[in-house]
Parts: structure tokens; C-alpha cells; sequence
């Protein structure tokens, strides 16, 4: 797996001109809408499911929601990478301070942190390295 993702770059810069957009695709309706708007619209999307951090436990709902992302993925007809796993960061950098957050007696909000931590600072800074265009969720 890491070595394909070291590869990314150079699977799509010999295939295509069009613009590269790098996919967080969860499994869900709206980032499975995202993808066929943006492949229609003529870029060059590569999906990626992100593990996130779900307690010892917890039944996780990770399996069914990647296999959901892979089957969006081959039906959009888009490159999909199953796991970027980033659980140890999302702990740290969302999970963490929500909890603080209530133990303290503020209400949190964990999807602004989320967007700021992952999505906007990991998935981008490793989008942009590897090469793509533009990100999207």
C-alpha cells in the first residue's frame, strides 16, 4: 500500500493533462456525489478512504463504509486507495480536545477540528505532495 501511494504521482502524471483531484471518500452520499461531479466534469480523481479513531471495543463501522467507498470508486470508475490511516492523529488532534472540551463545560465541535486537522492540514499537505491539483471531500 505505501509503496502504490509512493507511486501516485507518476500512475497519473504519464496518463493524463487534466487536473488531479485527490478524493476523501468515505462511503457516503456526499463525497460519492462529489466524485461523479468531479469526474464528469473532466478531472482526474483518485479516491482515498481515512481511517479515524474509534475507541477498544467499539464496533467500528470502517469495514462496511470502505467497502461502500470501493464500490462508489468502481462504479464512478475513479483509482481508489482503501486506508490512509491517520487514527493515532485524529485521536490527538480531535478526539482528544473534544473530550477536554466537555470535561471543561464547553460544547466542542469536533467537525471544525476535523476539517482543520485532517482534511485541510494532513489529506492536503499529503495531496499537494503527492501531486494533485485540488483536494475535495
Amino acid at each position: 500500500m505505501v509503496e502504490q501511494i509512493a507511486q501516485i504521482k507518476s500512475s497519473f502524471s504519464t496518463k493524463t493533462t487534466k487536473k488531479v483531484v485527490f478524493l476523501m471518500l468515505s462511503g457516503g452520499k456526499d463525497s460519492g456525489v462529489a466524485a461523479r461531479l468531479l469526474k464528469d466534469a473532466g478531472n482526474e480523481v483518485i479516491g482515498f478512504f481515512i481511517k479515524g479513531w474509534a475507541p477498544p471495543g467499539l464496533k467500528c463501522l470502517e469495514p462496511p463504509e470502505m467497502q461502500d467507498a470501493q464500490e462508489i470508486a468502481r462504479v464512478v470508475g475513479i483509482e481508489f486507495f482503501p486506508i490512509l490511516n491517520w487514527s493515532e492523529h485524529f485521536y490527538n488532534a480531535v478526539f482528544d480536545p473534544m473530550l477536554s472540551g466537555y470535561l471543561s463545560g464547553i460544547t466542542p465541535n469536533p467537525d471544525a477540528l476535523c476539517n482543520r486537522e485532517i482534511k485541510f492540514g494532513l489529506f492536503a499537505n499529503f495531496a499537494f505532495a503527492k501531486g494533485a491539483d485540488y483536494i475535495a471531500s
